[in-house]
């Protein structure tokens, strides 16, 4: 026996869906890109990364610099970039096909200016190149079937403006915006394509012979496509039609050209008298073709459905005079729904006399039809993210020095915050917890110390923002958040930086240079590695400490012998390694300046 244990996009897709969704302003974890690692790899060579305790416990933590709060709009589902280009063989939708999701060359984005369009290919008319661009304005999300002049069949899936699509859009991926008139409109159980197959199912571009059942003409009087008495629409064919009885019963009549386009019927009787030869259908038109009309007859394609349920599904076969009257294509007339199971066949009557039978395939749609969950039509399995570190982000990071690492940081403690209150109702009490709730967020922290209109917290976890309430979770004393310092700079929770801050004055006419070890008493003791100085050169910062370096004491340069006297130190804005890391990049250096903005985007995948 030969088993096979079957794997879909569903779970990656959710796990994908459940990473995306708790960005939303609803949820209540936060998340920060950031930046770390100023010194450099050994040897100058970009190390690989390894998932082990020392790397993301150890490592990542001591070598962060600075990081920056990842909103909601900096988070993008995304799928495979495929730019339409002409001359491509563009992969069709077929549900039996098992490199679908692993090729995923079957949808394609278009550029029309000032937004971006992406189409699903639902037939590319037997594997040929694509030459006609799919264009917006001649689809729309309620027209399920649109046929270039290529032969190419595409399903409008979702559009997205051009800064989204620049925002998020690598080399390989770009960002899904989902359409709700698609999604809305989304027809379950609809026949979209049926495919000419071999006898063992494989798609051929052509199949049976001896369908000689077809005709092309234009009209000639009298004809009646009015509802007339008899239920029926009814023409005079043209004198070189089959003289043979009911030869075209069960075949369609559709107009192809001239007034009337794309009007059709089904013949339900076919004769001769001496009036000429006669095609009954089982319909009225709602336009009267006319002598200027040109006309088809084509046999049908009969659609059977897995249920007892009635099929409204229509379809035409085309025969292709060239290779013995073969079936070559077949073109749905009107798609139904609630059609699942289903299998198809070319009909003929008797009269024809057909040995070598076509073999059809119904490519079947989604569950809910194509458009209906786009997200897992087009395999997204990859979540994008991007930051852009903008300058000093309003002077809160540092645009000195360079960082080698980024990565993203899950619900981070912050170390050292001070409210500046007004309007307090009780007493907060040292030691209690205190929380604020905005936009269905709730951010807690410690009360450490409290003051004359000031509450020291720490450990605080979540966005405190001003102008609103923080209750104490004991004391039930609460008070307005008017002002938020944060390691003694006043700014809110959408930056942090991770450096070791050193407020003093330099000894020696030479400073520490860029990546040389500091130390203090002896490399043995404590040491750090220079990151910069500000631009006074009275604060110096540090990364990567090992060991206690106190205030009212010297730092000293390994190589240029600087000596650096201490007045007052900070500790980095969070509590270190709390928080959780999730994604962790090594890469060649960045080196910041105070004119410059980096956007990174990372492509995470489940």
């Amino acid at each position: 026996m030969v088993t096979k244990q079957l794997t879909t996009n569903g779970y990656r897709l959710q796990m994908a869906k459940q990473f995306a969704e708790s960005f939303t302003e609803q949820a209540n974890t936060i998340y920060y890109m950031f930046a770390g690692k100023t010194s450099p790899y050994p040897g100058g060579v970009v190390q690989d990364l390894y998932d082990t305790f020392k790397t993301t416990q150890f490592d990542a933590y001591n070598s962060m610099l600075f990081g920056k709060h990842i909103q909601e709009t900096d988070i993008a589902y995304m799928i495979k970039k495929n730019a339409w280009t002409s001359g491509t063989v563009y992969d069709m939708y077929d549900d039996e096909d098992p490199n679908l999701e692993a090729e995923q060359n079957f949808f394609v984005v278009v550029d029309e200016g000032t937004t971006y369009y992406v189409y699903k290919c639902l037939y590319n008319n037997n594997d040929s190149p694509s030459t006609e661009q799919p264009t917006f304005a001649d689809t729309s999300a309620q027209d399920e079937y649109y046929e270039t002049s290529d032969g190419y069949i595409w399903k409008y899936m979702f559009q997205m403006s051009s800064s989204t699509y620049d925002k998020f859009n690598t080399s390989n991926y770009i960002p899904f915006d989902e359409d709700s008139n698609v999604t809305g409109n989304a027809v379950p159980g609809s026949i979209d394509v049926i495919i000419t197959v071999d006898q063992y199912g494989v798609r051929s571009t052509i199949s049976g012979s001896g369908y000689d059942n077809y005709y092309t003409d234009t009209f000639n009087d009298p004809l009646d496509f009015t509802n007339n008495p008899s239920g029926q629409s009814y023409c005079r064919l043209g004198n070189s039609a089959s003289k043979t009885a009911s030869f075209y019963n069960g075949c369609y009549l559709i107009v192809v050209d001239g007034t009337a386009v794309g009007e059709y019927g089904k013949i339900t009787s076919h004769f001769i008298n001496t009036s000429g030869t006669w095609a009954y259908m089982d319909r009225a038109f709602a336009t009267t073709p006319d002598n200027t009309s040109e006309y088809q007859i084509t046999p049908s394609v009969v659609i059977l459905n897995s249920s007892n349920d009635p099929v409204y599904a229509e379809a035409r076969a085309l025969v292709d005079a060239n290779t013995a009257n073969s079936i070559y294509k077949v073109e749905v007339l009107n798609r139904g729904s609630g059609i699942f199971g289903a299998a198809a066949y070319v009909f003929a009557a008797n009269q024809v006399g057909v040995s070598n039978t076509a073999t059809l395939r119904v490519i079947a749609s989604p569950r809910g039809g194509h458009g209906s969950d786009p997200l897992s039509e087009l395999f997204c399995s990859r979540v994008g993210v991007t930051t852009t570190f903008a300058n000093s982000q309003s002077n809160t990071i540092t645009t000195d020095g360079d960082y080698r690492t980024v990565g993203i940081l899950r619900d981070p403690m912050f170390a050292n915050v001070v409210f500046n209150i007004s309007s307090e109702n009780g007493t907060f009490q040292v030691g209690e917890s205190v929380s604020q709730t905005y936009s269905g967020k709730t951010a807690y922290g410690i009360v450490e110390n409290i003051g004359v209109g000031t509450v020291k917290v720490s450990n605080t976890v979540g966005f405190f923002t001003t102008g609103y309430t923080i209750v104490g979770n004991t004391s039930s004393a609460n008070a307005q958040v008017d002002t938020i310092i944060n390691n003694g700079v006043a700014k809110q929770f959408d930056t942090f930086s991770q450096l070791y801050r050193y407020e003093g004055t330099y000894v020696t006419a030479t400073k520490f240079t860029e990546h040389e070890t500091v130390y203090q008493a002896n490399v043995a003791i404590a040491n750090a590695v220079f990151h910069s100085n500000n631009s006074s050169g009275n604060t110096v910062y540090l990364s990567e400490k090992l060991g206690p370096l106190y205030s009212s004491n010297t730092l000293t340069g390994n190589s240029s012998g600087a000596i650096f006297n201490i007045n007052t130190s900070y500790e980095p804005d969070l509590v270190t390694q709390s928080g959780d890391i999730l994604y962790l990049e090594n890469f060649d250096a960045v080196n910041r300046s105070n004119t410059q903005s980096e956007t990174i985007k990372l492509i995470l995948e489940f």
